[in-house]
């Protein structure tokens, strides 16, 4: 049996369709799963069963290659899991390959960065962070830890004084009173004591009193130390055949003026890991 032309053309369209609307109805079924696949990792993530999350992530990601929240999802879980951070990293950038304007993937590397003490990278990442959206609070929050923990209190003061206009919530106020104290302003920390007291959240109120008494001791400390270095100068020039040094308890003992000792060669560091474009980088822990 022979098909006009008509027939044939008619057969061909409705073929064509059939196979465009499969396609479609594929694709939406994997929109969908991806995003049910990341709101049960987000579930397990909220309820800080990390191992778990990481699991619909990673199911997420093998659905999407290319979907950079997931790598950025999987680079939280794991950090939150205590892996290191080298590989903590990997997820982030990751992300950032895939989508380079991703302000909350520069934000979370900037938070990583941190937590190893890298503060200038830190500081890098969070201000990419801003530049991509200036209203980033993650990354002003962040910010503020950096400047906290490389010693410029009143930057830090800034960022952690936007972020507690959005965020009223006890880390922000503790982490003001740390940035206060550290460039001695004890009544206003005093003021974040109370603040977090008034809250209801006395536990951080007694973590916040405990670090001010910390700062205030080091503080005397440096004072003590800087009195004992002008006496030590007074000394060396009342006696310019002398030489003074600082004993391990603090003391100043008087020496006679010896030549330096060569300094020992310093050791090879570890090597660190790079890890590869693979998505499973991690070890197991």
């Amino acid at each position: 049996m022979f098909m006009t032309n008509q027939e044939f053309f008619n057969r061909s369209l409705k073929i064509m369709l059939l196979i465009l609307f499969l396609f479609d109805w594929r694709s939406v079924v994997s929109a969908e799963t991806l995003q049910e696949l990341m709101q049960k990792g987000d579930e397990k993530f909220q309820q800080q069963k990390y191992k778990e999350a990481i699991v619909f992530y990673e199911k997420a990601v093998e659905i999407n290659p290319d979907f950079a929240p997931a790598y950025d999802a999987l680079g939280d879980a794991h950090f939150f899991s205590g892996h290191k951070i080298d590989q903590v990293l990997w997820f982030y950038q990751t992300a950032l390959q895939i989508d380079p304007h991703m302000a909350e993937a520069y934000s979370d590397m900037c938070r990583a960065y941190v937590q190893s003490s890298q503060f200038k990278p830190a500081e890098s990442s969070c201000l990419k962070a801003l530049t991509i959206d200036p209203n980033q609070v993650g990354a002003k929050f962040n910010l503020g830890w950096v400047y906290l923990g490389s010693g410029e209190a009143q930057k830090s003061v800034k960022y952690f004084t936007e972020v507690s206009q959005v965020l009223k919530i006890p880390l922000v106020y503790y982490g003001l009173g740390q940035a206060y104290a550290t460039g001695g302003q004890n009544a206003m920390a005093l003021e974040m004591i109370t603040k977090l007291r008034d809250m209801g959240s006395s536990d951080w109120a007694i973590k916040l009193e405990q670090t001010i008494d910390l700062l205030l001791k080091q503080q005397e400390e440096r004072k003590a130390m800087a009195e004992e270095e002008a006496g030590l100068k007074n000394g060396a020039e009342a006696h310019p055949n002398a030489t003074f040094s600082t004993s391990v308890d603090g003391q100043l003992l008087q020496t006679q003026s010896q030549a330096p000792a060569s300094p020992a060669a310093d050791p090879d560091g570890q090597m660190q890991i790079r890890l590869k474009g693979k998505l499973y980088p991690l070890e197991e822990q």
